[in-house]
């Protein structure tokens, strides 16, 4: 699995929340970097704050968040800001 809330998410589904030690009730700051080698970089950090501002203003973004049981509101305060 490639993140805690889809762990978080699969363990709820599943009725194994509370079986599982260690696992943190809320998430902190998560970042997202691009080696500094990579020739792209900047183009692919632009080409993710675009991304992710398209899928606010389609209403993508909640759907996705609400299938993980996530609110906006709470996953863009401790997010990147959104490219409107």
């Amino acid at each position: 699995m490639e993140d805690k809330n889809v762990i978080a998410f699969e363990l709820k589904k599943s009725g194994l929340e509370k079986e599982i030690a260690g696992c943190l009730t809320s998430i902190g700051s998560v970042h997202i970097a691009f080696s500094l080698e990579a020739e792209n970089r900047e183009v692919w950090a632009k080409a993710l704050k675009v991304g992710v501002g398209q899928l606010s203003q389609n209403g993508r973004l909640d759907e996705i968040l609400s299938f993980y049981e996530l609110k906006k509101e709470a996953w863009l305060s401790t997010s990147m800001p959104v490219q409107q």
